[in-house]
């Protein structure tokens, strides 16, 4: 696992909602390395439902097609100034 990349779901989400089914493209956030915070977790609420999902994976999918190192640094900062929100 990195730093960032698109964060990981448990295989038993996965399974049981049948994600690479329901959610085109799933399967292709996985062609980096996982992360412990990106794009999706910047920019978007938690998932609820197979939309926000969706939308999820837009955003995974367009971080695995852009990342290098200054938009790993911007989101490195972005998650930083998130948490500072939320607290």
């Amino acid at each position: 696992m990195s730093l960032v990349g698109p964060r990981p779901e448990r295989p038993e989400v996965i399974a049981a909602k049948g994600l690479e089914r329901l959610v085109p493209g799933y399967a292709a956030r996985l062609l980096v390395k996982p992360g412990v915070t990106g794009l999706a977790q910047v920019q978007l609420p938690p998932d609820s439902d197979i939309t926000s999902v969706r939308h999820k994976v837009v955003y995974d999918l367009y971080y695995v097609r852009k990342q290098g190192l200054l938009f790993d640094a911007r989101l490195i900062r972005g998650t930083v100034l998130k948490a500072r929100g939320a607290s």
